[in-house]
């Protein structure tokens, strides 16, 4: 059966015309059908931290709206839930999102993974790396997962969507835990996959909040930009490939997104969409205009593939490490967020210090900062051979 891309041009959040679109897109993908066993239902949004929905970080709530919305027809048991990153409480964050108010609304269960009841899975990786995941308990009982993902770019894994919004079934800080394990993109990149491997049977639809998306050095401190997207597939693989592919990045850098895509057994053929994708005409060869990916383009050309052997010599030359801006409330989030403990007060407690001995370039402190008050640094010479849009 092929797997079909559901595209629709939405310039902004309005909750009358994204309902309809996506009523629309439901019936056309018989949700009935999709629904008819299917009891507990969890939507998952990205709930990265405490921004304001304007600033783009996380799923609109608008979009979490709309889903209850079309849900609550099919009489279902539904939960919204995820796993913040970083320190700041989950109820915190619900209120600055207008979550909370959305599932008082519709008398819907809003809850932080983690906190009833969490599995323990032990996974060997294709590239035999042994990886311990900490997933929430309620997805894995759960009987379908709806997928809202935000459109962004990452510092670390270049794109984020559906694929790595997944990421969040893994509660608290257990997710410092492997980054600080695996700090590299090409090792996060087995975690990524086989959470994915893990989860993909569950998720009976993904719904990518595209409207308003993440450019320049994302997935928290890029700027907004405005898509004007709203896409949906059952399949987050080819939904990320599609979206991926419109924002300008090529699948050859997207190592996650290629395991996803086998693990879906789905198969692309360099640019070129397999039977197993299908999109309609309109959108083939649609490619988002003004798309700023240079910033996180730049860190896997220059350092994620030059032989071991040269390793440290470009590490001298070209990490980015995390720089503290004059918005930098002195919160600490960053510090007990970071893995490796490279973050600190100062003595005089008028600023944040890095050890970079210690930094793994994990960009966890870029992620979670609640303030978007880090930017990545970048010495002379590599602000000399690449510059920001």
């Amino acid at each position: 059966m092929k797997n079909h891309i559901y595209i629709s041009k939405q310039k902004s959040y309005n909750l009358a015309e994204i309902e309809k679109t996506l009523r629309l897109f439901f019936e056309q993908l018989n949700i009935d059908l999709l629904l008819s066993d299917k009891h507990k239902i969890i939507i998952k949004p990205n709930m990265l931290g405490a921004h304001h929905p304007d600033k783009a970080v996380t799923t609109h709530p608008i979009i979490l709206e709309a889903v209850i919305r079309i849900l609550k027809d099919f009489n279902k048991d539904i939960v919204v839930g995820d796993s913040p990153g970083g320190i700041i409480k989950a109820k915190q964050i619900w209120n600055i999102l207008g979550y909370t108010d959305i599932c008082k609304k519709y008398n819907v269960e809003l809850i932080e993974f983690g906190k009833s009841g969490i599995v323990e899975i032990n996974s060997i990786s294709s590239n035999n790396q042994a990886i311990k995941f900490i997933i929430d308990k309620s997805v894995i009982d759960c009987d379908g997962i709806i997928n809202l993902p935000k459109m962004k770019t990452h510092s670390m894994m270049l794109y984020t969507g559906a694929v790595k919004n997944l990421y969040g079934t893994i509660p608290g800080l257990y997710k410092s835990e492997l980054h600080k394990m695996f700090p590299s993109p090409n090792q996060f990149t087995d975690v990524l996959s086989e959470l994915y491997n893990i989860i993909h049977n569950k998720i009976i639809l993904n719904i990518m909040d595209g409207i308003i998306g993440m450019d320049g050095e994302g997935p928290s401190a890029g700027k907004p930009a405005p898509f004007e997207l709203l896409m949906v597939s059952q399949k987050a693989s080819s939904l990320d490939y599609i979206a991926s592919k419109m924002m300008g990045f090529e699948i050859k850098n997207l190592a996650y997104l290629q395991n996803a895509l086998t693990i879906d057994e789905i198969d692309i053929n360099e640019d070129k969409i397999s039977g197993a994708i299908s999109i309609d005409k309109e959108w083939q060869d649609y490619v988002i205009p003004n798309v700023n990916i240079k910033a996180v383009n730049f860190r896997n050309k220059f350092l994620n593939h030059i032989p071991k052997i040269f390793k440290k010599l470009f590490k001298k030359y070209f990490t980015f490490y995390p720089n503290f801006l004059p918005s930098c409330k002195l919160c600490e989030v960053c510090v007990k967020s970071c893995p490796v403990q490279a973050l600190k007060l100062s003595k005089d407690k008028d600023k944040i210090v890095l050890n970079k001995d210690k930094c793994i370039n994990c960009l966890c402190c870029h992620e979670m900062c609640p303030y978007s008050a880090i930017n990545i640094k970048k010495n002379f010479i590599s602000k000399m051979i690449f510059k920001d849009n």
